[in-house]
């Protein structure tokens, strides 16, 4: 117990050099300017970031405020990221080597410190100043939660980031200045090693991508600080379509997303392998320093200080081990392929003739053959349902897979060719249901063949895929375009569900519906609206704002509140229980709690990533064949988004959007 005591005593009491230093330190008025100096440029480099996104924001249909909260986020961070890379080791550098210049160092070696205790001390005491500036600038950057668009998240990741890449930097001074006992030769050194592995990785990166003509390995960028920022706060750097949007180019290319992610899997963040090698790193460097200032008998390891080290790697090792498995079923053991979606109303046309069933063996697969067979096989055979195919006339499919299918030749670079083991899958599952032949096309330039225009060849339709996009939901969207002779081109959103381990089209939406438009049904004026197609209506509304037509879409939530009656109407009337239980069921697989409250202003929200609330209004008539309803959809007074949709009736029975309109 004694000796328990005592070692609680010796590692609580004060270092003597960190009170010393923190002393001359802070009682100079150097540390105080560059403080100010600092935090000064930060905000005036925040302002002009803010009047420059107030400027470009009428050119973007992204809301005003998520912009200038994003963008002030991300300007913050990367200054954060610089201030620490051209400081630290102007501060560390000189720690030991001063000492020896102003021969000093021996007399510290008189006193009862150890060596150790005075390289930490050190050490402690520089870090200590970094960390001073680093949080310093957190009032300032917590004004980008006024504006939103950033969660708290984001910030946590980026402020982790910022400290462990301060204290590997400060360790690298640390170990120069002991090493090379000169203040000017070590923050030389440090600042030629803080700079290669700023910029060396880029380059090398960027040199790779041009010679391969394809994205380079990812790990090139893994000991880059800025990679390694970016990374952490890639959620927020998503600005859309506003003229700022260089900077999610930016994020893209430094976070090592140059190329288009596969839906295959879902790569770690770069910082997740970036911060163990920054922590082993500075374990190391720090384990070396403390050799080299020993006066004597420096590399002579006692079986004492060997086992320590050993320990301290190891237990180092085994955390970041944990760290890793316990977030594996995020990443490697995800399946975003075989997402359970419980039933969700009868959208469309039932598609269970059509879709293809995976072996159970394969559900666990992130990426499976089978599973593209499933999907794209069920949208063409939904697209030949819904009367948008010609009958009796060939269907040709392009083996190519388009980044916008509506705009092949724009995006040519980003295709990706359909094995002939996927071909020959929709061929097999479409053999019995397709309309006609199916023809497999190498380039949709083969569109219409060469021979005679009248013959029933030139009569066929082409049918261009894009990427299967996995949403937050489970569910699976695909953009098609379908090219028919002389027609205008028709454009499609397709979303998927997954059923007992197959893809099944859960709506099919024409974008651009032309004046031939086969599907929907005249209206009566005396046609009224069974509580299931309220249900039906509502709950897609609701789904399509949330994943889709919102600057946050997907944002993950825990709690959506709706309000129990149709408020943004000018006479709001109340759902009754069945309409309410029949949403709540319909949108059940969404990953969030459903609540229905009296109004809007009886819930207060608690902002991004915690909750959001839904307004409706009621369905109204648009024309002779379709309906319109509005939803309000917001996270906060700064992060709302209202709607409006166009619903047509599906022969067969069912709805889908055909129009949308809104303003954030």
């Amino acid at each position: 117990m004694e000796r328990l005591n005592a070692l609680i005593k010796r590692l609580t009491r004060p270092n003597p050099i960190i009170v010393k230093e923190l002393r001359s330190r802070m009682r100079g008025a150097r540390a105080f300017i560059i403080l100010t100096a600092t935090l000064v440029l930060m905000a005036l480099i925040s302002y002009a970031l803010y009047r420059l996104v107030i400027i470009t924001a009428s050119w973007s249909y992204t809301p005003l405020s998520p912009q200038i909260g994003q963008s002030l986020f991300v300007a913050l961070a990367l200054l954060e990221m610089l201030m620490i890379c051209l400081i630290t080791p102007a501060i560390t550098a000189g720690a030991i080597s001063s000492e020896h210049e102003n021969l000093t160092y021996e007399m510290l070696l008189t006193t009862p410190l150890k060596p150790t205790r005075i390289l930490w001390g050190k050490l402690v005491s520089a870090l200590s100043y970094i960390f001073l500036l680093i949080l310093a600038a957190i009032p300032l950057a917590s004004l980008v939660f006024i504006y939103g668009g950033v969660s708290l998240r984001d910030m946590i990741k980026a402020l982790i980031v910022l400290f462990c890449t301060a204290i590997m930097i400060g360790t690298i001074g640390i170990f120069t200045s002991t090493w090379l006992k000169r203040t000017g030769r070590a923050t030389v050194i440090s600042y030629l090693i803080v700079l290669a592995l700023m910029g060396a990785p880029t380059f090398i990166y960027g040199i790779v991508a041009l010679i391969r003509q394809a994205e380079p390995p990812r790990w090139i960028l893994v000991a880059s600080p800025v990679s390694a920022l970016f990374s952490a706060i890639a959620p927020s750097t998503s600005l859309g379509s506003s003229s700022l949007s260089m900077i999610g180019g930016l994020s893209m290319l430094m976070a090592g997303n140059i190329g288009f992610i596969s839906t295959n899997s879902i790569p770690r963040p770069l910082y997740h392998y970036t911060l163990p090698l920054y922590g082993l790193v500075t374990l190391l460097l720090y384990m070396f320093a403390s050799r080299l200032v020993r006066p004597a008998r420096r590399w002579r390891l006692r079986g004492r200080e060997l086992l320590i080290a050993l320990l301290v790697i190891a237990i180092f090792l085994a955390t970041i081990a944990l760290a890793f498995g316990r977030t594996t079923d995020r990443y490697e053991n995800i399946s975003i392929f075989a997402a359970p979606t419980p039933p969700m109303g009868d959208m469309t046309k039932p598609m269970s003739a059509q879709a293809v069933a995976i072996p159970a063996t394969q559900q666990a697969l992130a990426v499976s053959d089978a599973e593209a067979i499933s999907a794209y096989s069920a949208a063409t055979q939904a697209l030949s349902e819904q009367g948008f195919l010609p009958a009796q006339a060939p269907i040709y499919l392009s083996r190519l897979i388009y980044l916008d299918p509506a705009q092949p030749d724009l995006y040519a670079e980003s295709t990706f060719k359909l094995s002939e083991n996927i071909t020959e899958g929709i061929s097999s599952a479409l053999e019995e249901t397709a309309p006609a032949d199916l023809i497999w096309l190498d380039d949709f330039f083969a569109y219409p063949p060469q021979g005679d225009s009248n013959s029933d060849e030139a009569s066929g339709a082409l049918i261009l895929w894009g990427y299967l996009n996995p949403l937050k939901t489970g569910m699976l969207q695909l953009q098609a375009s379908l090219y028919t002779g002389d027609q205008p081109q028709q454009d499609f959103t397709i979303n998927f569900s997954n059923a007992n381990g197959r893809w099944e089209v859960q709506n099919l939406t024409l974008n651009t519906p032309p004046s031939t438009y086969p599907g929907p049904q005249p209206l009566t004026s005396n046609q009224s609206l069974s509580d299931a197609d309220l249900v039906d209506i509502y709950s897609f509304a609701i789904l399509q704002a949330y994943t889709n037509d919102n600057p946050l879409a997907g944002n993950e939530i825990k709690q959506l509140y709706i309000v129990q009656n149709t408020a943004l109407a000018a006479e709001p009337t109340d759902f009754s229980p069945e309409v309410q239980a029949g949403i709540i069921e319909w949108l059940a697989g969404l990953p969030f709690k459903i609540t229905w409250v009296e109004s809007a202003d009886s819930v207060t929200l608690e902002g991004l990533g915690k909750d959001a609330i839904v307004t409706l209004g009621k369905i109204v008539p648009h024309d002779e064949q379709s309906f319109e309803v509005m939803i309000d959809l917001r996270y906060n007074e700064q992060n709302k988004t209202l709607l409006t949709y166009i619903f047509q009736n599906i022969p067969d029975g069912g709805w889908q959007i055909v129009e949308f309109g809104g303003n954030g």
